[in-house]
């Protein structure tokens, strides 16, 4: 079965209505479908998605020592190395309590360099500016100082991090004409409903993906930019609202909690 059997084959995603097609079968018809050159974009997003998951373990449930992680990342970066046959050596960082977003930027940044799909690069580029922009604005609506700030900003490859450190005192922290969805953003988290608030940050990427130039449809970029759109929709319709307003009092709790840095 080829790459372009596979996309014309692919359900329509629609929002608010039961998915055709799960994640995990998704993954499986990629791997199986796909010859292994083709592949290589695609095993980078699951490894991503593999040390997210240990790291979010060892946050949440304090399931291993640093030790015990050490050994579980590198156990997946050979997997990985043998199944795509490339150089992962640049993951082979040691946690040493590193803060977890400092070890995801580590990753993202590599991954970046890695990469060979023109989506995939813009993605992650886009990802990281979201991502370090939400962290910022939550931060300084719970009165985070700016040098317990600093740490989550360590080590950025993206030049969106160096500009919220030096405007951090600034309302709008010299991102509002930077990005068109800052302003959007800003407003949606404070609101107190986690669910109304996910679904508009859920919207705003939406967007992008479809925003993100694709040169070839029937192309590995058209399977990930797939692949980001079933996630999203995939985890909001998982979403049960108690649930959600617990994650986000634990968002924020977190972010209290480097006060103490």
């Amino acid at each position: 079965m080829s790459l372009i059997f596979l996309i014309t084959k692919l359900p329509k995603l629609e929002r608010n209505k039961p998915l055709l097609i799960s994640r995990k079968l998704f993954i499986k018809q990629v791997l199986l479908c796909l010859e292994e050159s083709e592949l290589f974009d695609f095993n980078l997003i699951l490894l991503l998605e593999e040390l997210e998951k240990i790291i979010y373990y060892r946050s949440k449930f304090q399931l291993y020592n640093n030790y015990e992680l050490n050994n579980k990342i590198k156990i997946i970066i050979k997997k990985y190395s043998n199944r795509s046959v490339i150089d992962l050596s640049n993951f082979m960082w040691i946690y040493d309590n590193l803060p977890i977003n400092v070890l995801f930027r580590k990753w993202y940044k590599s991954i970046y360099n890695l990469s060979q799909c023109n989506f995939f690069r813009e993605w992650i580029k886009f990802s990281l500016n979201f991502e370090e922009v939400i962290t910022a604005i939550l931060a300084k609506q719970n009165k985070l100082c700016k040098n317990s700030f600093l740490q989550q900003f360590y080590g950025s490859f993206d030049s969106s991090a160096k500009t919220i450190i030096l405007n951090y005192d600034d309302s709008d922290l010299k991102m509002y004409k930077r990005f068109s969805w800052y302003s959007k953003v800003k407003k949606y988290l404070y609101n107190s409903d986690f669910l109304f608030v996910e679904k508009e940050l859920n919207n705003i990427k939406l967007k992008e993906i479809d925003n993100i130039a694709i040169s070839d449809i029937f192309s590995i970029d058209t399977i990930i930019a797939y692949y980001f759109k079933l996630r999203i929709i995939e985890r909001e319709n998982s979403f049960v609202y108690e649930n959600g307003n617990k994650i986000l009092d634990q968002i924020l709790c977190n972010i209290e909690d480097l006060n103490d840095y």
